[in-house]
């Protein structure tokens, strides 16, 4: 049993760890009341912790690494698809600064993220944290939808940055 600087325990208990906690969060995210709400994002976080590590390690391979990004992109599409059908059926007022941050910020970063392209996975998981802050800030009548859409956006980014190689890291071998 090796511990190296910086670590809670053996390398090899670690992942175990992470995945216990994933899952005794994901539990607690069934609570009754709005307290699981709050659980859920952190359980998300938690999972992808838990995956990512394991996954780099084994090597993804090519066609699992495209498959994750057009995942993520599909995922990161959702609000631009649900505001866009607002605003064709005329559900809601088209103001164009809820246009650009609500249809074609998503859409860019969808982009981004299909491409691989490791800074649009950085801006996704900063925008889904500013979004959750933004949420618990004003909690108006759509707190639930922004706050687990932000963790979303948190979680693909901040699993997509830390499993898209960048400048001088190796790409995964398939």
């Amino acid at each position: 049993m090796e511990l190296s600087a910086g670590t809670a325990g053996p390398a090899n208990a670690r992942g175990w760890a992470a995945a216990a906690g994933a899952a005794i969060l994901t539990v607690l995210s069934f609570s009754s009341g709005d307290l699981g709400l709050y659980f859920f994002p952190v359980a998300l976080l938690l999972w992808a912790a838990a995956i990512v590590p394991w996954a780099l390690r084994r090597g993804i391979g090519r066609a699992a690494s495209r498959a994750w990004h057009v995942t993520a992109a599909l995922f990161l599409a959702l609000p631009a698809a649900l505001a866009g059908s607002a605003i064709v059926t005329d559900k809601m007022e088209i103001a164009w600064f809820g246009v650009v941050l609500w249809v074609v910020l998503p859409l860019v970063l969808a982009v981004l993220c299909a491409c691989g392209v490791r800074a649009g996975y950085a801006v996704t998981a900063a925008a889904g944290a500013l979004v959750m802050v933004v949420s618990l800030l004003d909690q108006g009548f759509l707190f639930a939808a922004f706050w687990l859409f932000g963790a979303v956006y948190l979680t693909i980014g901040a699993a997509g940055f830390a499993a898209t190689a960048g400048k001088g890291r190796p790409q995964p071998v398939g």
